[in-house]
């Protein structure tokens, strides 16, 4: 083994465990990681620090490269702004280096601090198992998550490290291909021919109000308890395609766009209108129950059961962890409770069509999720 493979390895499996664990994804031709959270951007970087046949001031050199790279890294845009970096540099023994490097680091974290950037210099001494700032603030909660459960790696030789970061890639790789995006080949977005389908049933009506004085197709369409009872069951399906005026079809279809743009993502287009059609339809079949005397229209239920399908994927589904760091959708899940229960204070809302909407596409989501798993095993036996 050659002189420093065991730090190399260490710092491999650190690295990947901050993909894993914490979340990080690697920049664009290397050299770095990078996070994105509710807007907000982190990166780290991992160094293995070895002497070799190196003078000091080679090893000065080599550090104060790599600490330019980080810089370039966490300065994100023209006005200077800064991510947070955090930069951890891997010895086998730091007291053999630490004579001429500690001033070194101390120097450039004040350069750092004075400057703005926000960067931490991280050093972790493999002899005794400790890791140190060299500002003393405390690591990014997910990077000191991943320092303290990397401990038990470094008793371990180097084959055996080997071997367990090799095992952590492959459960990567199979919670990669859960998460992973479907390819779509149709051009057309099932979003986008909803979104037209509610329009138009709109502007129709508006022309229809404008010739003859009344809006046929919501009269037809709009759920009323008495008249479905009376026999006109259809109106259970019709009322998630209609509308009261234009800012309640705008709001439908602007929460329509963003939410069924991520969520058609992870799903098959048979498999997106399924959500939808059902979370609409059994949002306004529990309106049907407990609203006896009043209308109902709008498709909120069914951008509702797309919501269910999001908070699923991201609190309750298998791999929900992974499927929070590999997308950015805090915001759009909060909006989703929000509007959920923003009902329950607000008099005028079909509170039965969002909660039923929004529990139906809930558990078609844990449904084919558990489809998706039965195949998987199938087809790996």
């Amino acid at each position: 083994m050659s002189e420093g493979a065991n730090c190399k390895s260490f710092a491999d499996s650190l690295a990947f465990s901050l993909i894993h664990d914490a979340g990080f994804s690697p920049i664009a031709g290397g050299g770095g990681l990078v996070k994105r959270d509710l807007g907000a951007m982190s990166c780290a970087m991992v160094m293995c620090v070895v002497a070799g046949n190196s003078t000091q001031e080679q090893i000065i050199s080599n550090i104060n490269n790599s600490i330019q790279r980080a810089r370039s890294i966490a300065c994100v845009d023209s006005m200077r702004r800064s991510a947070m970096m955090s930069v951890i540099y891997v010895f086998e023994d730091y007291g053999d280096f630490s004579p001429f490097l500690a001033p070194v680091f101390k120097g450039k974290q004040k350069e750092m601090d004075e400057n703005g950037f926000l960067v931490d210099f991280i050093i972790y001494d493999m002899k005794p198992g400790i890791y140190v700032t060299i500002s003393g603030r405390k690591p990014d909660k997910n990077i000191r998550g991943v320092l303290e459960d990397s401990k038990h790696l470094i008793n371990m030789d180097y084959y055996t490290r080997s071997q367990v970061l090799e095992e952590k890639k492959q459960r990567r790789r199979v919670v990669y291909r859960q998460l992973r995006p479907i390819r779509h080949t149709n051009p057309i977005s099932p979003v986008w021919i909803l979104i037209c389908i509610n329009v138009c049933i709109f502007a129709l009506d508006l022309i229809f109000s404008a010739k003859y004085g009344y809006k046929p197709l919501q009269y037809y369409g709009i759920q009323n308890t008495t008249l479905i009872l009376d026999g006109d069951v259809w109106r259970l399906f019709t009322a998630m395609f209609l509308h009261a005026d234009i800012a309640h079809l705008a709001g439908n279809m602007i929460s329509l766009l963003y939410l069924g743009s991520v969520v058609r993502k992870y799903y098959t287009d048979l498999e997106f209108i399924i959500v939808y059609l059902l979370s609409g339809l059994f949002g306004c079949f529990l309106s049907f129950l407990f609203l006896t005397e009043s209308f109902s229209l709008g498709a909120s239920g069914a951008i509702m059961g797309l919501g269910g399908v999001l908070i699923y994927r991201m609190f309750f589904g298998e791999y929900s962890k992974s499927f929070r760091q590999a997308g950015n959708y805090l915001m759009l899940a909060f909006m989703v409770i929000y509007n959920l229960f923003y009902g329950l204070i607000r008099t005028g809302i079909d509170n039965y069509g969002h909660f039923g909407g929004f529990a139906a596409g809930f558990f078609i989501a844990f449904l084919i999720n558990k489809n998706r798993n039965r195949h998987l095993n199938s087809k790996s036996k």
